[in-house]
């Protein structure tokens, strides 16, 4: 049983805090990359609807029912409560939770792709960037959580996080993962006025790791993100690009995306094109039935789907093209779409491992030693879930500490079985009374091994 923290432990746990990851990030030295997100992920990430988003649900439960299938799902709730009652929906729409893991933190909106971490590779290890985020030029009357959403998320991850002044959305940057990025001026100029696009390109070269970026003028008529490429134009390989090609020549968008056709290819870059077939009615506005706002994920693509079988069929046959190892998979998205984004737009794809060439297919390797694994979710309210790998079969014992070093909770001290094990912590002490809310440690020992980690406790 472990009692008062030794020095030995103490040591281990100053090295933890030493190497956290702080709120306003840490320079990452050089980066490697951004991964292309047709690479394997770990885990997407999506903020539960809340407040007057709420209309957004179904479209959610659509979106998940298709994706845990082929990878988890870390879906963040900003209270115990709110957990509870999104899981009751869910289950009345027939979606598992089983592949589901929950976070609570504060967020504002649902818009994960946007205000979320963008997932670099730094030094060959993942990482994350946190860029600025300003409610897309105040379209949203507030925003300050959902600004402050990707270094919580390094922190539960255990990555390091660097912090960028520059307001830049993640749906706006479409990257193949071997040094090109694809981006809307039309929007990064809204965004922050006044800055160059040579500013901005030496800015994202260095901090994407990037060595040509492919730079669109213009934005859709109506488009409320004033331009986000997500929705204009999609590599799908390292050379290839999808454009949406508008059937109605005479369409007032249909010049537009007929231009950024052009400029990707004088970037030597194969060109695409998808049918933008017609408008759907929807709420009583008229919406395009553009059809590159898809999650691509480990065995499937996520596509929206606009509620014309006959365009949806077509959309589904293209990608199918575009796609061929993949399963593809129309999940009506008419809601968000009226609201100015898609499937794309609430999910953020966290790439898996940390390397500077993943390989789609690559089996990963289980732990040859004794590992924490994962403490999840953190920081948390409620409950949390540590995770450890034993290698062999052997006597453990897992302790919280707070953050003096005073023993507060013993979880485990029994012996138990080679294999990946998972432990339930309340948040409650010895005897049973909840903790107040602050840092603790997990001090973890399996034979001669040990290990730390640290969790944030919420009120």
């Amino acid at each position: 049983m472990i009692g008062e923290l030794t020095g030995a432990h103490l040591a281990i746990l100053i090295s933890v805090l030493t190497l956290a990851p702080s709120v306003h990030g840490q320079p990452l030295g050089t980066v490697d990359r951004v991964p292309a997100e047709w690479e394997p992920h770990s885990a997407t990430w999506m903020q539960w609807p809340k407040g007057i988003e709420a209309s957004y649900r179904e479209d959610f439960s659509s979106i998940i029912d298709a994706l845990q299938e082929y990878e988890p799902i870390n879906i963040v709730v900003h209270s115990a409560h709110a957990e509870n009652q999104a899981k009751t929906f869910l289950t009345a729409q027939g979606v598992p939770l089983t592949n589901i893991t929950w976070h609570i933190l504060p967020y504002d909106w649902a818009w994960m792709r946007d205000n979320g971490p963008v997932w670099v590779v730094a030094d060959g290890e993942l990482a994350i960037e946190d860029w600025g985020f300003n409610g897309w030029s105040g379209l949203v009357p507030y925003w300050g959580d959902d600004d402050a959403v990707p270094p919580l998320i390094a922190a539960i991850e255990g990555v390091p996080c660097e912090g960028f002044d520059l307001i830049t959305e993640r749906g706006n940057l479409e990257f193949n993962g071997a040094g090109a990025l694809i981006t809307s001026w039309a929007c990064q100029t809204l965004r922050n006025p006044g800055t160059s696009q040579d500013t901005m390109e030496a800015l994202f070269q260095q901090a994407f790791g990037v060595s040509q970026i492919v730079w669109l003028p213009s934005a859709p008529t109506g488009d409320v993100t004033g331009g986000h490429v997500d929705g204009i134009a999609r590599f799908i390989d390292e050379g290839t690009v999808v454009v949406p090609y508008y059937l109605d020549q005479v369409d007032e968008d249909a010049w537009l995306y007929d231009e950024a056709a052009s400029i990707i290819e004088n970037a030597d870059f194969e060109v695409l094109r998808i049918d933008m077939p017609g408008y759907v009615m929807y709420s009583g506005a008229e919406m395009p039935a553009i059809y590159v706002n898809w999650l691509v994920a480990n065995g499937v693509v996520v596509v929206p789907g606009f509620g014309v079988p006959e365009w949806d069929d077509a959309a589904k046959t293209a990608i199918e093209s575009f796609f061929p190892d993949r399963v593809v998979i129309i999940s009506e998205a008419l809601e968000l779409w009226y609201w100015g984004g898609g499937i794309h737009c609430v999910t953020n794809d966290q790439p898996s491992g940390s390397t500077t060439g993943i390989t789609e297919g690559t089996p990963p390797t289980p732990p040859s030693a004794f590992t924490l694994e994962r403490i999840s979710p953190n920081p948390f309210g409620g409950s949390t879930q540590i995770s450890f790998h034993l290698p062999q079969a052997a006597y453990v014992s897992l302790a919280i500490h707070d953050s003096s070093g005073r023993l507060v909770s013993n979880l485990l001290d029994c012996a138990m079985s080679q294999g990946t094990h998972m432990i339930v912590w309340d948040g409650t002490d010895i005897t049973g009374k909840l903790l107040s809310a602050g840092i603790y440690y997990c001090s973890m020992a399996a034979g001669n091994d040990h290990q730390a980690g640290k969790v944030v406790l919420l009120q």
